[in-house]
């Protein structure tokens, strides 16, 4: 009669091919726990958005586009390019947003940024757009669930145009 210490020794089943078989349930192991579920990374489901900005036609560069949602929840953010397009940005850097409602605002400020020829040793860049366009801000978008584009016409005529108050730090 054969004994199990056979197979675990000398049987069918020796040393190469035990390690090749611990080997491969590893590999396997480890790749179905990369993928998790369908191979879903856990958050929610982006779709494309890209769009553009113009204040009076022109195209506006260096702008800050934010999208947030309406019902709470993370905001997308894109930056605008010298032609004045942009690309939404989620986290991780993730392109798009959720499907939802979106409130929108437009920026140039920042805080402690240099601009473009400027070596003020990080003064804020200058808000160039009417405050109705950010801090009292009324645009709002609907994000589908597939691609979308949102292009904003903006009217330097609209309002004034209002600094946000820099944060200062304790001296």
């Amino acid at each position: 009669m054969i004994s199990f210490s056979y197979f675990v020794a000398w049987g069918p089943m020796s040393m190469c091919s035990r390690s090749t078989f611990w080997l491969v349930v590893l590999c396997t192991s480890t790749a179905l726990a990369a993928m998790g579920c369908g191979g879903s990374t856990g958050g929610p489901e982006l779709h494309p958005v890209t769009g553009s900005v113009k204040m009076d036609g022109a195209p506006v560069a260096d702008a800050r586009v934010i999208f947030t949602p309406k019902g709470g929840g993370v905001t997308a953010i894109g930056n605008t390019n010298s032609s004045g397009t942009y690309t939404l940005e989620y986290t991780g850097g993730a392109r798009g947003a959720p499907a939802g409602e979106y409130g929108v605002s437009i920026s140039t400020f920042r805080a402690g940024e240099v601009t473009d020829g400027d070596d003020s040793g990080g003064r804020p860049a200058k808000e160039t757009i009417p405050d109705v366009y950010n801090q009292k801000t009324t645009l709002t978008v609907k994000v589908p669930d597939d691609a979308a584009s949102y292009s904003f016409d903006l009217k330097a005529s609209a309002g004034k145009v209002t600094e946000p108050p820099v944060p200062r730090g304790n001296n």
